[in-house]
């Protein structure tokens, strides 16, 4: 224990003065033999994280080691991925369970932290007093268990039953990955994507060195919340390895006072023979400081199975345990529950503080709690080192350390009543299952019940939101904002929704899906091209890391035949981040799209120079030199990629090239091993076509097809090309057999229902789809819209005519964005069957008279059969949905110029192309101009009309 030297003048909590007096600390000598190996594993760390940061300097992707962290052990358990940290854990324990807890005191770089900070603080005169407490010292293993034995228990066991009796998980439980085993994981490329930012990592280590060592002692963080600790204690108490004593002890105390972790080793030695606290860390401060030797370390009997001495020493043991805890019992109970409801207060406010770090809080609040409660209670308090209350009287040091204790607190009642209110907000927020795509669709009107459960849910979250804007908190955090626009978005609500996604995209770098997403809501809005253009250029200027942003934006200029900005946007990136690979591969592919490979290959040929190993750069570069005929070059390309990353686009690529070559068999090779590592759509079909270029028969490749189909694992994308693969080859029934027992297995998926379905349909085993589809709908899949359209399409084919309307309006309800009819659509035009057609149409509309894909596809059924009135009818009615709809303005337009109508049709046709400009639709509007005599105007149009013409016509 660390001597705290009393001031003369004080008196203790029973009134009894103190007097001051002389006491001579021992020294140990093993301090500076473990503090030597600490600062090497602070070395290590530092070097480590210098490794990762250095790394990438020639390919321009960093990847080291994976963090040496036991928290890492959490993504094994959960994930099945191999790395670093669970080894080192996992030896850890192991040596644990035989030498006992040596790695918290001679590894830990939080133990180190805390030790230091101790020792500075002595320095300064400042001795940290152990708080005691006999309930919270089980934090530790209750959060350890937390971490790494509730999700393999919920995943095993708590999982499978409630699926069982509820027939889902509930929300609180939370939703388990199965574990389909392991992958290694051991070189990453983002070392710190674990750990917390670090403006909260630098907070987190001030707290737990300084903060929590000045109020609860030395190596408190170990006590009250390391959860390593506490297994690593639990697993101290099977070791043989132990400190145990021989006759030369006389008591004399040196070595509990040289312990810092506060572990009293004269009483233990005395009573047991060997030091029986799990909190003992093998430092050897004791054994070093003993002046008669009479400690060391040796094979003993573990712990767990430990007698005491006599039975009298047991006595005398528990009691001198219990008197020195600062907690009565039933104040346990009462500060336990105070600890809980800190903690929840802590943990996660403002969507910043973890949960090693919400220990630390959460024992420091109870800390304060308790001595307020004893300023309130006794006649004299002592805090950590002052004297707060005497004879009844409040000291100025009291003052202060009530009112600081006060703001904590209030801070803490503050976190808890917004993070109750996230609380039920969240169990609301996972009852709304409105897909993404029906809530963005035009003409979006929320179902009642969802919109009511939005509008709690934000009522609940609003707490959390800052006090200007009708909550409690200091800020409004990224993720609220983002949680509260989706919530506002299903209640319905679109201008909330992008005012809160507007405010979550306001200060830090912007995910790319959610500046994406906010775009979307303006185009939801008719937001102007010119608007649109405005927020793609802020986020780009903005933001440092705005690649992804800068490729979609490029996308939409290429799209509007916007050639020479979509690469001065590229250029001015490339000068902004010259070593970028992202924006040096997207700036040649950019070249490359307007038939520019030679200075697409200058391009990269100059980012090569930068980054020399860069597989990205030296795929892209293959590409280009394909591009220019120069296949050899580019199989060169290609190998330098793949002997960095071999990936299977680019051993297809590399495939592709020697099949070129007519160099099958090293074709072949590359194939397989393509496929080894994930067998997409492309890799089966190549492997097909080398096959049959090499004339291997078709039975062969048949039931090697089958056969890798067949695996386990097997994916959708795998199966569904094997499918395809297998009818090229004139073995439909193949296939079919193959999806009769894919969609038997338990884990079916609905797209493999959707594909067995389609299979049957195209190969006349319609009752067959039928049968798979209705038994698909009527169970677990009846809310998955992929199936309707395949459905009704079958039921159409049966003639069973009503039921199919009914099937295709359910895909409509599911599929906000999708005709479910489309196929069936086309089918029908290439056959002439429009009555039919008709009337299919004429019931859609009067079912679903909101749903934009149908008046669309409707109204396109207008032009095809030229009946210009129901053009009309269905642009108009799908205008008041979607009033910048830029296919039913073209339609429209169209319509009005065969009825007629020019001034209706130019108008029509300029805002169609002023939204989605393309050529056919600006060398309409200059015909019309044309046939109007607006010669300037006509000239305009049709000089944009080439410029966006497809490339090379």
């Amino acid at each position: 224990m660390s001597v705290s030297l009393p001031v003369a003048g004080e008196v203790t909590a029973d009134g009894t003065p103190i007097k001051k007096h002389a006491h001579t600390r021992p020294r140990s000598t093993m301090g500076k033999w473990r503090a030597g190996l600490l600062i090497a594993v602070h070395a290590a760390i530092a070097a480590h994280i210098v490794q990762w940061l250095v790394s990438g300097m020639s390919d321009g992707v960093r990847n080291t080691l994976s963090p040496v962290e036991p928290s890492e052990s959490m993504y094994t358990l959960e994930a099945g991925r191999l790395n670093a940290g669970f080894i080192m854990f996992s030896v850890a324990i192991l040596a644990t369970g035989i030498f006992g807890r040596f790695f918290c005191g001679w590894l830990c770089h939080v133990v180190a932290l805390q030790d230091g900070c101790g020792w500075i603080m002595k320095k300064f005169g400042v001795h940290p007093k152990p708080w005691r407490s006999r309930l919270l010292v089980w934090v530790p293993l209750v959060l350890g268990m937390y971490m790494f034995v509730w999700p393999t228990f919920r995943r095993l066991a708590l999982q499978p039953i409630a699926e069982k009796l509820w027939g889902a998980v509930p929300g609180w439980m939370g939703e388990s990955l199965p574990l389909r085993g392991f992958t290694n994981h051991f070189i990453v490329e983002d070392f710190w994507a674990t750990f917390a930012p670090w403006y909260m990592a630098v907070p987190f280590l001030l707290v737990c060195g300084f903060v929590v060592v000045y109020f609860l002692g030395a190596k408190a963080f170990c006590t009250y919340g390391c959860p390593y600790g506490g297994i690593f204690g639990q697993v101290d108490r099977l070791a043989p390895i132990r400190i145990k004593v021989d006759e030369n002890c006389n008591s004399c105390g040196h070595c509990t006072a040289v312990c810092t972790s506060n572990v009293r080793v004269s009483e233990e030695v005395r009573d047991y023979g060997v030091v029986m606290d799990a909190g003992c860390m093998k430092c050897m401060d004791c054994v070093s400081a003993c002046p008669n030797g009479a400690l060391s370390v040796g094979l003993a009997m573990p712990a767990l199975f430990t007698k005491p001495r006599a039975p009298e020493t047991a006595a005398i043991a528990k009691q001198k345990q219990q008197a020195r805890y600062d907690l009565t019992l039933r104040e346990e109970v009462i500060f336990g529950v105070v600890f809980y409801l800190m903690f929840f207060a802590f943990r996660g406010l403002y969507g910043a503080i973890p949960l090693l770090m919400a220990c630390g809080f959460a024992a420091i609040g109870t800390f304060l709690v308790h001595k307020c409660w004893r300023l309130l209670r006794d006649v004299n308090v002592r805090g950590p080192f002052w004297q707060l209350k005497l004879s009844g009287k409040l000291r100025p040091a009291g003052y202060a350390f009530a009112a600081g204790s006060l703001i904590y607190i209030g801070i803490g009642l503050q976190g808890l009543v917004m993070n109750f209110g996230q609380w039920q907000g969240n169990m609301l927020y996972d009852r709304i299952d409105v897909p993404r795509d029906v809530v963005f669709a035009p003409g979006y009107v929320p179902d009642a019940e969802m919109k009511a459960l939005a509008q709690r849910a934000l009522a609940w979250h609003r707490p959390s939101r800052a006090v200007g804007d009708g909550g409690i908190a200091f800020v409004t955090t990224w993720g609220e904002n983002v949680r509260s626009s989706w919530l506002a978005a299903v209640a319905g609500d679109l201008p909330a929704a992008e005012r809160y996604l507007r405010q979550a995209l306001g200060d830090d770098e912007p995910r790319t899906d959610l500046a994406l997403g906010l775009i979307q809501m303006m185009r939801l809005r008719c937001a102007t091209p010119h608007e649109i253009d405005g927020q793609f250029t802020s986020f780009i200027e903005r933001f440092n890391d705005a690649s992804g942003i800068r490729t979609a934006y490029g996308e939409r200029l290429l799209a509007q035949g916007r050639r020479k900005e979509a690469t001065d946007l590229f250029a001015k990136a490339l000068e902004l981040q010259p070593r970028d690979v992202d924006t040096i591969s997207a700036a040649a592919i950019n070249l490359l799209r307007l038939s520019r490979a030679s200075d697409a290959e200058q391009v990269l040929r100059d980012g090569l120079k930068q980054r020399p190993r860069s597989p990205v750069l030296h795929t892209t570069l293959a590409q280009t030199l394909l591009a220019q005929k120069r296949p050899a070059e580019a199989i060169e390309a290609i190998t330098k990629a793949i002997a960095h990353t071999p990936t299977t686009e680019r051993l297809i690529r590399h495939a592709d090239l020697l099949a070129g070559f007519k160099n099958y068999e090293e074709s072949e090779k590359l194939i397989r091993q393509a496929i080894s590592l994930d067998p997409t759509a492309l890799a089966v079909q190549r492997l097909v076509q080398v096959q049959r270029a090499r004339k291997v028969t078709p039975e062969v490749i048949i039931a090697e097809l089958v056969e890798l189909a067949g695996k386990p694992n097997t994916s959708e994308i795998t199966r569904q090309a094997v499918a395809q693969q297998l009818c090229d080859l004139s073995s439909p029934s193949s296939a079919i057999d193959l999806y009769r027992r894919a969609i038997a297995l338990p884990k079916a998926s609905v797209l493999t229902v959707r594909n067995a379905a389609e299979l049957m349909l195209l190969f006349d085993k319609i009752p067959d789809a039928k049968a798979v589809l209705i038994d698909a709908t009527s169970g677990r899949f009846k809310d998955q819209g992929e199936l309707y359209p395949t459905l009704g399409t079958v039921l159409f084919a049966l003639k069973e005519s009503d039921t199919a309307k009914a099937a295709f309006q359910r895909g409509r309800e599911l599929l906000p964005h999708q005709d479910p009819m489309a196929k069936l659509a086309e089918d029908l035009v290439r056959l002439n069957r429009t009555a039919e057609l008709d009337e299919l149409y004429a019931d859609a509309v009067a079912r679903s008279p909101k749903h934009l894909p149908t008046r669309v596809n409707a109204a396109g059924l207008g032009l095809t059969t030229e009946r210009f009135d129901l053009v009309e009818t269905h642009a108009e009615a799908g205008l008041l949905i979607d009033p910048c709809n830029p296919t039913l303005l073209d339609y429209s337009g169209r319509a009005s110029f065969m009825q007629g109508n020019m001034e209706r049709a130019i108008a029509r046709l300029k805002a169609a192309v002023e939204f989605e400009p393309n050529a056919e639709r600006y060398a309409n509007l200059a015909d019309l101009y044309v046939r109007t005599n607006q010669a300037d105007l006509a000239k305009a149009a049709a000089a944009r009309a080439a410029e966006l013409a497809p490339i090379g016509q």
